[in-house]
């Protein structure tokens, strides 16, 4: 899913007749995107922030093939809290449409913490 897509973005096309859907919608495929994130990237990121903001160099995390010992990424953090303002900045505690998107995920609680 995610080769198809980078093909399809990375790849030539007619960005002149593209449209963005009305109303100012996200597309009904990127939910499939968010589950996808959600059970991985999401997973991993918690534990290496959570272990890099206690100043620890490494975090041990189960990719789901037993324990895997990695060192922790300041980057994820910042990137976290780059997302973090954009999310603030457009009202996304208290945007519905923002809140319906990313129900349930878990996604906003990370970004938002």
């Amino acid at each position: 899913m995610l080769f198809d897509y980078t093909g399809r973005f990375f790849g030539d096309r007619d960005t002149t007749t593209a449209s963005w859907p009305s109303g100012d919608r996200v597309p009904a495929t990127l939910g499939g995107i968010l589950d996808y994130l959600q059970g991985t990237y999401f997973q991993f990121a918690s534990a290496n922030i959570a272990a890099g903001l206690a100043g620890e160099k490494y975090y041990e995390y189960d990719y789901g093939f037993g324990p895997t010992r990695a060192r922790t990424q300041r980057r994820l953090n910042a990137a976290r809290l780059h997302v973090q303002d954009e999310l603030l900045r457009l009202g996304a505690d208290s945007n519905g449409d923002i809140q319906k998107l990313f129900a349930g995920r878990g996604i906003l609680e990370h970004y938002l913490a």
